[in-house]
């Protein structure tokens, strides 16, 4: 294995990191509309800690 990754092994992680962001945008815009819709309920939650 060390053998391959000085030889193709690096062109090979070029060629699938370009290829997997593309992949991972959906996945990636989903966690961060998850996680934005979290923050924002916990934000409104800390609102309400406040008021009290």
């Amino acid at each position: 294995v060390s053998r391959l990754l000085p030889s193709g092994g690096c062109d090979r992680n070029t060629e699938t990191n370009i290829s997997l962001p593309v992949i991972d945008f959906d996945s990636v815009l989903r966690i961060l509309a998850g996680t934005a819709h979290v923050l924002e309920s916990s934000k409104n939650n800390l609102k309400q800690i406040q008021n009290c």
